[in-house]
């Protein structure tokens, strides 16, 4: 059940190029002033931009771009490096805005029965695209959860402790205004006491620049001119923002400092009443507008000033202006603006960003002047236009206390907010200082590391379990150095989503199966790798297991005795060490079954083939029954005028053996030792 009340915005939190407060946005609004800038070709190519690029006619070399960031407090947040390494920069930078928009609210997170929600949005993530390797794997539910935008809202909650709804919006460029619209529900419907409304864009890997294209929405001059004559497209830019809303009751009981009132909202679509999916429309715009003039009980005689969309697009501005006219049909003059002329198209976050503009002119009362009013579209010229784009700064018309601001999705959400003054008579912010975030460290996933992730080979198919790489896997994920053997995973800042991909990177690395309760109870380095020796005893996996890694050393490739299992071989390849590049053959007994000997080794032949092994100088050798297989692979090689290896290293193996197929009765009894059958006359010699 709704009740009838205004919103308080209490707290401002915002990121934009050259842009870290809200007084830094209103200082580049009254000097008008923009962050759009054009690259130099030695600019761009420090950016690394190729030289093909740089010669293209239409690559524009224009963007509004945010330089830091990859800068982030992992500390504060009790992040692991890993982890803040793989979070989308879009994720990091709300988080720490919304603190910040917390803080400037007044609000301690701390305080009880405090049911704080929040409701956010940020572009798609191309971050960590090509760390993505094996689809649906736990260790990439890790990923997918640092880095994808449907877990953004749940993470600031989770970071933050927030207890109230905590929900992703995602309606195209009217995304940040659509947030704001339904936290408003939230906070009248009593789902939460406070309610936060973040939106975030940030192209990634970052932009500096993009294609031109005929008919497309970017533009060819690299300026945005909204409503111009002139106006050929808008331009990308980047940006976050946070906002704090309370109910206005509550907002003034607590005297918290207002800047603006959110008097009345509405969301709508425009079905089919458009040219095409991606048109906007303005009878359905229209009525969206009309319909949060409604709620919120105002007439429209009493808009002073209106944020339009205005992207620059000569078709869609001149579809909104329709719509405006449609709804204010009196003969007072209206002012109009948009924010895109000085930062760009800030994509999700731009409703957002221009409430935020309409925010900070009620609570100066004063209207910016805009950018670029020359040469603008007939119906915003002349002495009697019933819209104006003001050149200069001037006070806010006080018999016309109210304004709005639109946001138009593509794919038909339109979103229309009317936003009122403080009631406090001289709100006067007590500007706080923002917490100071200790950036010691950028996080961002290198060159190095990206070929590293992209690495589809590892020439092996398992590890040997020992201490010295289980901790190379605890110092991967937990992204330290030089980790104690004896210290528990979680006291080094582990955590339940963290032991999953420790559980996955054992699997896909040693080829053995754990737990959750396995690893709770066994979760340092030294316990957790007796527990994967006894596994890898009585549970081998059938593959290539590296016994002893030494660059530019020749393979030695040791096949499995009797039992299947490489694992007796450990000792042996550290003694190697500096002598081999060891790998091992295993075999599940019971898991593969092979007719032959002969059977056994053309499918390691082949196993090794497809890891590029035997293309190298290399040895082999076996103990016992792998001696007699690495025999018949040799014999193989051979009659295929294959590379073979330098040595055979026979262990206790035999000399000769029989050429033809053995019946599954005999070859079982050999595979397991329990005899060492004569077979056509030809006899097991043991060497």
């Amino acid at each position: 059940k709704y009740k009838k009340e205004k919103i308080a915005i209490v707290g401002i939190a915002i990121k934009l190029p050259e842009i870290n407060t809200p007084g830094d946005l209103w200082q580049l609004l009254i000097n008008k002033k923009t962050t759009i800038k054009r690259y130099s070709n030695k600019e761009l190519e420090n950016f690394g931009v190729s030289s093909n690029v740089l010669s293209s006619e239409k690559f524009i070399p224009v963007f509004s771009h945010i330089n830091d960031l990859f800068e982030f407090d992992a500390k504060y947040f009790s992040f692991s490096p890993k982890d803040a390494e793989q979070t989308d920069p879009q994720h990091r930078i709300l988080l720490e805005l919304t603190l910040n928009a917390l803080n400037d609210a007044n609000i301690k997170l701390n305080k009880k029965n405090n049911k704080i929600g929040i409701f956010a949005s940020c572009h798609n993530n191309h971050y960590l695209d090509f760390n993505r390797d094996v689809p649906l794997s736990r260790e990439n539910l890790m990923k997918e959860i640092h880095a994808d935008q449907n877990f953004l809202a749940t993470k600031i909650a989770y970071n933050l402790a927030l207890s109230g709804p905590a929900i992703n919006i995602n309606t195209a460029c009217s995304s940040g205004l659509t947030c704001v619209a339904q936290a408003c529900s939230a906070l009248l419907s009593g789902d939460a006491d406070i309610m936060l409304a973040a939106a975030a864009s940030i192209t990634l890997p970052s932009q500096i620049g993009y294609f031109y294209e005929e008919g497309h929405v970017f533009s060819k001059s690299g300026q945005c001119l909204p409503f111009s004559k002139t106006a050929d497209g808008t331009v990308p830019g980047s940006g976050a923002a946070v906002l704090v809303l309370k109910p206005l009751s509550q907002a003034l009981l607590e005297k918290s400092t207002i800047y603006a009132t959110i008097e009345g909202y509405a969301i709508n679509n425009d079905a089919r009443q458009k040219a095409n999916f991606t048109a906007p429309s303005s009878n359905a715009h229209a009525e969206c507008i009309n319909k949060a003039l409604r709620t919120a009980e105002i007439d429209s005689n009493h808009i002073a000033y209106i944020e339009a969309h205005g992207t620059g697009t000569c078709i869609g501005d001149t579809i909104e202006l329709e719509a405006f006219k449609n709804v204010y049909q009196n003969k007072i003059t209206i002012y109009l603006g948009s924010i895109k002329a000085n930062i760009g198209h800030t994509d999700t976050a731009a409703g957002m960003v221009g409430l935020i503009k309409l925010c900070l002119a009620r609570y100066h009362k004063l209207i910016p002047g805009n950018l670029y009013i020359e040469n603008l579209i007939n119906d915003l010229s002349g002495k009697n236009g019933q819209f104006k784009l003001n050149a200069e700064t001037i006070p806010w018309p006080d018999s016309r206390p109210y304004g709005g601001v639109s946001s138009l999705g593509i794919g038909g959400t339109n979103c229309h907010v009317i936003i009122g003054p403080s009631p406090q008579s001289n709100p006067v912010k007590v500007t706080k200082p923002q917490i100071e975030f200790n950036y010691k460290k950028n996080y961002k996933i290198s060159n190095k590391q990206h070929d590293k992730l992209k690495k589809n080979s590892n020439q092996v198919n398992y590890e040997l379990p020992t201490e010295d790489f289980l901790r190379e896997i605890f110092e991967e994920i937990l992204g330290y150095n030089d980790l104690p053997y004896n210290k528990s995973f979680f006291a080094l800042g582990g955590d339940s989503l963290s032991a999953l991909e420790l559980i996955a990177q054992i699997e896909k690395k040693i080829g053995l199966s754990l737990s959750c309760d396995e690893i709770q109870a066994r979760s340092d380095v030294k316990s957790l790798c007796s527990l994967l020796e006894n596994k890898q005893i009585n549970e081998p996996k059938f593959g290539l297991v590296q016994l002893n890694r030494v660059n530019n050393k020749p393979f030695l490739i040791l096949i499995h005795p009797g039992n299947g299992n490489v694992y007796h071989y450990r000792v042996l390849s550290g003694l190697l060490s500096n002598t081999f590049n060891v790998i091992g053959i295993n075999y599940p007994v019971g898991k593969k079954e092979f007719s032959s000997i002969e059977e056994m080794a053309k499918q390691y032949i082949n196993l090794l083939d497809q890891n590029n092994i035997l293309n190298k100088p290399y040895y082999f050798g076996g103990w016992s029954y792998g001696a007699t297989v690495a025999q018949e692979m040799t014999r193989q090689l051979k009659k295929l005028k294959r590379q073979l290896p330098n040595y055979l290293i026979l262990i206790e193996g035999w000399a000769k053996y029989s050429k033809n197929l053995l019946k599954k009765d005999l070859f079982l009894d050999a595979y397991f030792e329990e005899s060492r059958p004569t077979i056509n006359n030809a006899t097991w010699i043991e060497k």
